[in-house]
């Protein structure tokens, strides 16, 4: 009988650590599987198609991230090109496109750049002429441009950025418009109705949880100084 139970205490001891050795597993993979799902939907592609299949040389990527400035570069093969990485959110970048037929100083002049936004998914960017004239797929690029004409406008232009807001509630550009709604010392009043009329993607985005710490900030320092 001894024998017996020391055989059933070892069968079930032998168990109970498959269990928790099979229910760590699982759980490190579902982990991992989580991790890769994430950073996948973290990913942007940015695809450049030339109208000449002939169009070669480089293309150069710049932008301001965490205090540095990065670059990347890639090269145009039978007028394409492309850049994979990944991204929090819309990021600003410079692309310059020097062709293999420009002059060796390479000044300025002769560089063909502009400025675009980046965000998750594919962007594609069409190039009849030029990268400075180029279309670009997707929806935030197109919205700021829209953004960039409000900056233009002189007179009423608060209501113009209400307008903005009101008509794109999920624009990253909304948020932007929110900003200089709010002015320097950050009126919450005046925005945080607007604020309240963003999707829910937008008021969840890093952007959009920070600026509901300014009004939340901005709300406190008025009710001290009350």
């Amino acid at each position: 009988k001894s024998l017996e139970a020391l055989a059933t205490l070892s069968i079930s001891i032998t168990v109970f650590l498959t269990y928790k050795i099979m229910r760590t597993f699982f759980s490190i993979l579902y982990l991992l599987f989580a991790c890769t799902a994430m950073a996948q939907n973290n990913t942007y592609t940015l695809t450049g198609k030339f109208k000449s299949a002939d169009a070669a040389g480089k293309v150069y990527m710049s932008y301001y991230q965490g205090g540095t400035t990065k670059r990347d570069s890639t090269l145009v093969n039978n007028g394409t090109f492309e850049f994979k990485g990944t991204s929090d959110g819309p990021q600003q970048v410079y692309i310059t496109f020097i062709s293999k037929d420009a002059p060796a100083d390479r000044g300025t002049r002769n560089r063909d750049s502009r400025s675009m936004y980046l965000e998750r998914g594919v962007i594609t960017m069409n190039i009849t002429d030029s990268i400075k004239t180029a279309s670009l797929s997707g929806t935030i690029n197109p919205d700021h441009q829209k953004y960039e004409q409000l900056l233009k406008i002189k007179e009423n232009q608060d209501a113009a950025f209400t307008a903005f807001v009101k008509q794109n509630p999920d624009s990253y550009f909304s948020l932007q418009a929110l900003l200089k709604l709010a002015g320097a010392y950050f009126d919450a009043a005046k925005v945080e109705p607007l604020y309240n009329e963003l999707s829910v993607r937008n008021r969840n985005s890093k952007d959009g949880q920070a600026f509901a710490a300014s009004i939340s900030g901005s709300k406190a320092t008025t009710v001290g100084q009350m």
